[in-house]
């Protein structure tokens, strides 16, 4: 045997470790774990949320049925001059309107009007015949005034089906 060579010691390099592994990007898993989840929140809140409409669509549907009704008994008396068939028709709107959204319980005035255009996606409350609704307890409505805003809110609950 050959005697070893104190030479090749010096030779001899140190042990170099590997670069730590980064956290980014993550392995293709973790994206598949990520869009998974995802997936199962959107889909657990679509469920959630048609489960809870289920219920609600008929019982909206069968309220703005009986509003239509009541409509034609206020219409008719707002048609004969009747003084209370303004105040009859502004509470039925109201009524109407919390059934669809609790919020609007507590709006009034000019808010009000404007709460039912965002409704309806038109302006025919804050601009139109519809501002007869929040002025006719300050003011007389002309029988023209009274026809307008009639249908205005008759095509405004028909618009809620």
């Amino acid at each position: 045997m050959a005697a070893a060579n104190p030479d090749a010691l010096s030779q001899l390099r140190d042990i170099h470790l590997p670069q730590m592994i980064s956290w980014w990007p993550p392995a293709p898993g973790w994206w598949l774990l990520l869009v998974t989840a995802c997936l199962l929140v959107a889909g657990c809140w679509y469920l959630w949320r048609r489960r809870r409409s289920t219920y609600r669509k008929p019982a909206l549907k069968t309220i703005l049925t009986e509003a239509l009704r009541e409509f034609d008994h206020v219409n008719s008396a707002l048609q004969s001059g009747e003084s209370s068939a303004m105040a009859e028709l502004s509470v039925l709107m109201r009524r109407v309107a919390v059934q669809l959204d609790s919020e609007a319980a507590g709006v009034t005035g000019e808010a009000w009007l404007q709460w039912l255009d965002s409704r309806w996606q038109q302006q025919d409350f804050t601009a139109g015949a519809g501002r007869a609704l929040v002025e006719s307890p300050y003011r007389a409505v002309s029988a023209a005034d009274a026809l307008a805003l009639s249908c205005v809110c008759r095509d405004w609950l028909e618009a809620q089906r």
